[in-house]
């Protein structure tokens, strides 16, 4: 797809998008399920044009399946992601694991933090 507007569809039925796209796409799913694989890279993660954006609900419930341990990892990217409020998302890892997952949003970016239970962090 090319050229600019908004495109409101489900995750399963996208369309390809073309590098000069700059509208919208307007995710209507409210339940988003991720696979990792054995080297931790995102095998079906959604990737937009850095002109076009993302929006996605406000609420929702994703899932995200490891091949490996779990880690931390790029779900989508845009030049913009809207509309999603990450504290009311509900995640969900398989496997189960120890520790603490959360759901961050950037200006272009949707990203899973995995933090095991006994990691230290330094901050200077």
């Amino acid at each position: 797809m090319t050229g600019a507007g908004t495109v409101a569809a489900a995750r399963a039925g996208l369309p390809a998008f073309d590098a000069a796209f700059t509208g919208t796409l307007a995710l209507a799913d409210t339940a988003l399920a991720f696979h990792v694989d054995t080297a931790g890279m995102v095998t079906d993660a959604l990737a937009l044009p850095a002109g076009a954006a993302l929006a996605l609900p406000e609420a929702g419930a994703l899932t995200v399946s490891f091949a490996g341990r779990p880690t931390s990892c790029t779900l989508a990217t845009a030049g913009a992601i809207t509309g999603i409020d990450p504290a009311r998302w509900t995640v969900a890892l398989t496997p189960t694991f120890l520790g603490t997952s959360r759901l961050v949003c950037t200006a272009g970016a949707l990203r899973l933090e995995v933090i095991p239970d006994g990691t230290v962090l330094f901050f200077r």
